[in-house]
């Protein structure tokens, strides 16, 4: 019998396989394998595996395949981001800001005693912000994404695919409460007019 998770059932759980093991049984539960209550009763389950055996000793009676789990915890990153992250010590952008900056403030100090005009300069340090972080001027380099944020964009889409998977499933829920529920008052309602009669 193959297991839901596999690979070592020792092996500590992640949140990602947490994420996974409810959206199968949320699955499970709308094909019509299990009750609303013993669906909740393995979520709570879920929320207190601690090892991949916990989770798949929760799957024992239902049908074995194994649960896809979204977004694996290896990151594997392209021959340009590899490149970008070769650069990422670099920050001529930081650098140029911080030496507009110091030169702007250094000019108006210098200048302030001859010039009633020497705070001007201090206009250069939002124009240089707005050149190099808004309107990003400059070698495309300077403008590639870094490891952390290429990471970050990835987790965004991650969860926003699952709160997409949450939403289809709640509606899946409700959909399938509210067959049972009319299914339940037609019965009763069947059943009283048998009595009636």
């Amino acid at each position: 019998m193959g297991r839901q998770f596999p690979g070592d059932p020792h092996v500590r759980v992640s949140d990602t396989e947490r994420s996974a093991a409810l959206a199968a049984l949320g699955q499970f539960y709308a094909e019509g394998r299990l009750s609303m209550t013993e669906t909740d009763e393995r979520c709570s389950a879920v929320a207190a595996a601690k090892t991949r055996e916990d989770l798949n000793n929760l799957f024992t009676d239902l049908p074995q395949r194994e649960i896809a789990v979204s977004g694996s915890q290896e990151m594997t990153y392209t021959a340009s981001e590899v490149d970008a992250l070769n650069k990422k010590g670099a920050r001529p952008r930081a650098g140029l800001l911080g030496l507009t900056t110091v030169g702007a403030m250094t000019g108006t100090a210098v200048l302030a005693s001859s010039t009633p005009f020497a705070w001007t300069l201090l206009v250069l340090i939002p124009v240089m912000f707005i050149l190099l972080y808004v309107m990003k001027v400059g070698p495309t380099e300077w403008y590639t994404p870094n490891a952390r944020q290429l990471e970050r964009q990835r987790l965004a889409e991650l969860r926003k695919e699952e709160k997409i998977r949450a939403a289809e499933m709640r509606a899946q829920r409700k959909e399938l409460t509210g067959k049972i529920t009319n299914r339940a008052l037609k019965a009763a309602e069947e059943a009283l007019n048998n009595k009636r009669k």
